[in-house]
């Protein structure tokens, strides 16, 4: 475990913004450790707990975002929707931390929601905004936040057309025979990450 975050790696983006994907094209990567998956996908490491980080010590924190991991070791992907309500936060306790950050338009983001499912979706559960007017103004808060991080920081947003160039940039790598392994393509891969923008620090 690394206090300064050399072995975090946050994504974020607001929801219907496909972050959700674009994590999921990064957990094929070999450095990614991906023992915190289980039967139904990835596990939010923080969730609607992340709301608590503001009162949270750094030791707890750290606790909680290795908590999920069953093994040591390997770059820890730390995904979230509401990481992006504390990017500064996250940035100054991780000063080596490395930040995916997704965005969509905000209308975008909610038509992108709705197609998904909406409400609907058992995971992840979307039931903490209770409705699609709120649902409306944390989108648009949320991309707020994330462009605002980027822009303080000079992150430069690209759209990538493959999941390997996204990787490359991020100084990861991924082999066939794990795509293999997992019952995946690289062109669903690719599809995973090239509806977005995306930003990295």
């Amino acid at each position: 475990m690394d206090v300064d975050g050399n072995d975090l790696l946050f994504i974020t983006g607001a929801p219907g913004s496909r972050w959700s994907a674009v994590a999921y094209a990064l957990s094929f990567a070999d450095q990614i450790d991906r023992s915190d998956a289980d039967d139904f996908g990835p596990r939010m490491e923080l969730g609607n707990e992340s709301q608590e980080l503001d009162h949270l010590g750094k030791p707890e924190i750290l606790e909680r975002l290795h908590a999920p991991y069953a093994q040591p070791g390997g770059i820890k992907l730390v995904k979230g929707r509401f990481v992006c309500r504390y990017l500064d936060t996250l940035r100054d306790l991780f000063p080596k931390a490395r930040f995916v950050l997704v965005h969509r338009p905000d209308d975008k983001c909610f038509d992108g929601w709705l197609e998904s499912g909406g409400f609907s979706l058992n995971f992840p559960d979307y039931s903490w905004y209770q409705e699609l007017d709120h649902m409306r103004i944390h989108i648009a808060q949320d991309n707020s936040a994330i462009l605002g991080f980027a822009a303080r920081h000079g992150a430069r947003w690209k759209r990538y057309r493959t999941s390997s160039s996204l990787m490359k940039a991020l100084g990861l790598s991924y082999s066939e025979e794990t795509i293999r392994q997992r019952g995946e393509s690289e062109l669903d891969l690719h599809g995973c990450v090239r509806s977005a923008q995306i930003a990295f620090l």
